[in-house]
């Protein structure tokens, strides 16, 4: 198989004839090497030549060239055989042709014969010249044997008795005729019927549809889109938020609004001026903290400027929210507006376009954040509509980590597989036009160049990178586009200068107009979000962010075909360890919507893993790709990518995500699903949980979850302490991709085994997950072995099994706290004053040695309860002198 980014020498050998006068024919190549380095010769075909085709073949080249210009077209009884919508489902089954290739218009039967008509698209009309026989128009001629599909798919093998008539044809006319089981003879005429070529004998072979399956699988399985569905406004969590507190500005009304549902809302200046009234107070942390987004003016919520300012002061808050550990236990969400485009996965809800770009790069952080944090963040974007304020209170106390509402309505994100429809093809672009790539020197940049050249017919490329000519690979590259029949220009550009790009899109020629852009350029500094700096995050946003805002702002008033951006799929799934990568990405999918909301083209396409190693990923260790494997993200080959690409540009959508993901390994781990992945990977199994505190040490590959079937409470202390060494070193060996956890000493530290921050986290989210415990990001590094590690667990365990007093009274200030949110006419105070009385009977009823109620609260207030015209506040003046007196 020839490879786009492996130069080969190609060696055509024609020897001298036989005695009956024919030539042997071989074809060879071999991947270039160093001088000394040569590899071997692989041989892909064989055949002979002759200066007397025809008679050579006999008289089924007489039967096959016998066209008659002046007979009818179509011929008389042939029946038509629509062809519409063809190449895509093709292409859903596993057979992917370029643009270039979509030639068959037309086709008809008759007995057993089949007549098409193929035309080359436009754009390769100029090349039709440059062969006897453009090899797409003759490609396009076969696709008649596959008019029902890929149930038995057929590919040319070898052929015998070839005659070409004529030179430079566009348009054929095609008659196949079978002469046996796996043979067929063709007769190719030009439009008017005059003779183009004869083929005495085509002989084929079916493919192995496993390896359709193998191609199919990438185009068919790896191309997703996002998709909002409508929920119920209550059907996020239970209840609504009874206490929560409000950072920062509120421009969006957040406060009003909670308060007006009957939520008890705090104001505060900042995260630390929260602090210090918990610290001042008797209250708790809320269990909300809510920050609304303040929207940006109108001149620059979408500019490159505003969202690197707006996602710099960001991580700073959501850094301290981190580090900060009085907010242990609640949990951050950001409202913003704008900041999401709502697209009903069934059509009839809204139809809107991202408004704030500043706003979506955030969101893209959060994402990341959230794959780090789990439960710590959660996503909100609100409209300006009254109804959404009123379900507000609803939405934050549920569990969905992102979510809109728009006109009270409340709508959530899942993933689904996008299928072209039945009209889908790929975009013309005109082939005297400049298409410009930025990156253009890069792995992915090259990729897409060579396929512009080969599949797209694009002949003028303008290359964009930092280093230019200058380059590894730079020369070569030219050369082999040059080679392919291009005209190729690679200029040094820093894109992310407006000046030095204007400079470079001027050198365009006016005879071949830009009429493309494709922005693959990007770079990466991964880092935990705690430890990520402004600087780290400028550099990663600017070649993304800036980038792509100065070619919209460049080229806004300018006809293109296409504008492509190359974004990530971590920045909508989620990536630990990429915060500033995330919204990176996060603000070009949010360009390519809004672009198309303004009636320009656009698309963002967020891809998965290439297996080709670029700059961005040749730092990725195997554990590295382990990890990505155990989130379920495997790598995409360069013709799978490549085939994606064109399927990508096919849709009317201003985000795809051509990602290859493994939801069969993702669906059998036990553990929550993401909320994103819950329309691919179905509902978890449910199961039982046995024992107050239950953790599951898992096998090699699963993660944990709580409600296992390895319950604590009971055991003996050695039994106990064995119990979670087991849990933890399984987890440790997993995450660094051992079959077993006999491969982890439990008295080795983390670092020394090879543990990073990132993997630190990893373990952290696995062992939370086992547990049910919210435990600290350094937990192996305050913890350094997976001995003190377990110990660890097993005093918080204990503490939750057994609280103790001081415990229990921060629980209660926030419990009563809560309490006085609840109006004096709710029923529900009375419902809450009732089950209090209870608990408080069996608390005083113990404490005198009598026989209480205990915590289950089987008394009923007024069955001879003391307690039992106690109004509510009174009764929390009570709990008050009982537990501190």
């Amino acid at each position: 198989t020839l490879t786009h980014h492996q130069p080969h020498h190609l060696q055509i050998h024609i020897g001298t004839p036989n005695t009956t006068g024919q030539h042997p024919l071989t074809i060879h190549t071999r991947p270039h090497a160093p001088q000394g380095d040569e590899a071997a010769w692989t041989c892909h075909a064989t055949g002979s030549l002759s200066a007397n085709a025809e008679a050579d073949a006999g008289a089924g080249a007489d039967a096959a060239s016998g066209w008659d210009e002046a007979a009818s077209w179509p011929p008389e009884g042939a029946v038509s055989v629509a062809v519409e919508g063809i190449y895509p489902r093709l292409a859903e089954d596993g057979l992917v042709y370029g643009p270039a290739f979509q030639g068959l218009r037309a086709a008809w039967r008759r007995g057993a014969e089949v007549f098409a008509e193929v035309r080359l698209p436009e754009p390769q009309h100029a090349d039709a010249d440059r062969f006897d026989l453009h090899p797409a128009l003759l490609d396009a001629a076969l696709h008649a044997t596959m008019l029902d599909g890929v149930e038995r798919v057929v590919l040319p093998f070898s052929f015998r008795g070839v005659t070409l008539h004529a030179t430079g044809a566009t348009d054929l006319r095609v008659r196949l005729t079978p002469t046996g089981p796996d043979t067929m003879s063709l007769a190719v005429a030009d439009g008017r019927g005059a003779p183009v070529a004869t083929v005495a004998a085509l002989a084929v072979r079916p493919v192995d549809q496993r390896q359709l399956a193998v191609s199919g699988r990438a185009v068919a399985d790896s191309l997703f889109q996002v998709a909002w569905h409508a929920v119920s406004a209550d059907a996020p969590g239970a209840g609504r938020v009874a206490r929560c507190a409000v950072v920062g500005g509120d421009g969006l009304g957040v406060g009003p609004a909670l308060l007006a549902a009957g939520s008890a809302v705090e104001a505060h200046a900042s995260l630390a001026d929260l602090a210090r009234a918990v610290d001042e107070g008797e209250a708790g942390v809320p269990p909300v903290v809510v920050v609304p987004w303040p929207l940006s003016r109108d001149a620059d919520r979408h500019s490159a400027d505003a969202a690197s300012d707006a996602v710099v002061r960001m991580l700073g808050l959501f850094q301290e929210w981190v580090w900060e550990e009085r907010f242990g236990d609640a949990r951050l969400v950001l409202v913003t507006r704008g900041a999401v485009a709502v697209v009903p996965a069934a059509g009839g809800g809204p139809a809107e376009s991202v408004s704030d770009l500043a706003a979506a790069s955030v969101w893209g952080m959060v994402r990341s954040a959230q794959a780090e944090h789990p439960d710590r963040f959660a996503l909100v974007d609100l409209d300006a509509d009254a109804g959404s304020g009123r379900v507000l209170a609803d939405v934050l106390a549920g569990a969905e980590p992102q979510c809109a509402v728009r006109a009270g309505r409340v709508w959530v994100p899942r993933l689904e597989r996008s299928r072209p429809p039945a009209t889908a093809g790929v975009p013309a672009s005109r082939s005297e036009g400049t298409v410009v790539i930025t990156g253009g020197t890069g792995v992915l940049g090259s990729l897409v160049a060579r396929h512009l050249v080969t599949h797209h017919g694009i002949r003028h490329l303008l290359l964009l990178s930092r280093r230019g000519p200058h380059a590894p690979n730079a020369t070569q590259l030219h050369h082999q586009l040059t080679q392919l029949g291009a005209t190729p220009t690679i200029t040094t550009c820093d894109t992310s200068n407006p000046q030095q790009l204007a400079t470079a899109l001027a050198t365009i020629p006016p005879q071949h107009p830009l009429t493309g852009i494709i922005h693959t350029a990007g770079t990466l500094h991964d880092a935990l979000l705690t430890n990520l700096t402004p600087h780290h995050t400028h550099t990663t946003l600017q070649p993304k962010t800036h980038t792509a805002w100065n070619l919209h702002q460049l080229t806004q008033h300018t006809p293109l075909d296409f504008f492509i951006l190359f974004s990530a799929a971590g920045g909508v799934l989620g990536s630990a360890g990429q915060a500033n990568y995330a919204a990176a990405n996060g603000y070009l999918d949010a360009l390519a919507d809004y672009r198309r909301g303004v009636g320009l083209p656009a698309v963002s396409m967020a891809w998965g893993l290439w297996e080709e190693v670029s700059e961005m990923t040749g730092g990725l260790g195997e554990e590295d790709l382990a990890r990505l494997r155990r989130a379920g993200v495997l790598p995409l080959s360069s013709a799978d990518g490549l085939a994606l690409f064109d399927l990508a540009l096919g849709q009317d959508r201003p985000l795809v995500l051509p990602v290859r993901l493994d939801l069969a390994a993702m669906r059998a781990r036990p553990g929550a699903r993401p909320a994103l992945l819950r329309g691919l990977l179905g509902a978890a199994p449910s199961r039982a949980v046995a024992g107050s505190a239950s953790v599951a040490p898992g096998g090699a590959g699963d993660a944990a979850e709580p409600g296992a079937t390895l319950a604590l409470s009971g055991l003996p202390a050695a039994e106990r302490a064995h119990a979670l060494r087991e849990l933890v070193r399984t987890q440790a060996a997993l995450v660094l991709g051992y079959a077993a956890a006999d491969a982890i000493d439990d008295e080795r530290g983390f670092l020394d085994a090879g543990y990073d921050s990132l993997r630190a986290v990893e373990l952290r989210n696995r062992l939370s997950a086992a547990t049910g415990l919210r435990l600290p990001s350094t937990l192996v590094f305050d913890h350094p072995t997976p001995a003190e590690v377990a110990g660890r667990l097993d005093e918080l365990l204990r503490e939750r099994e057994h609280p103790d007093a001081e415990a229990l009274l921060t629980r209660l200030d926030g419990m009563a706290a809560d309490l006085s949110a609840v109006a004096a006419d709710d029923p529900a105070r009375e419902q809450v004053a009732t089950r209090l009385r209870a608990l408080l009977a069996g608390v005083v009823g113990a404490a005198d040695g009598g026989g209480g109620s205990g915590a289950g609260g089987e008394r009923r207030a007024g069955e001879g309860d003391e307690f039992g015209d106690v109004s509510l506040d009174e009764f929390l003046d009570i709990v008050d002198d009982e537990l501190r007196g």
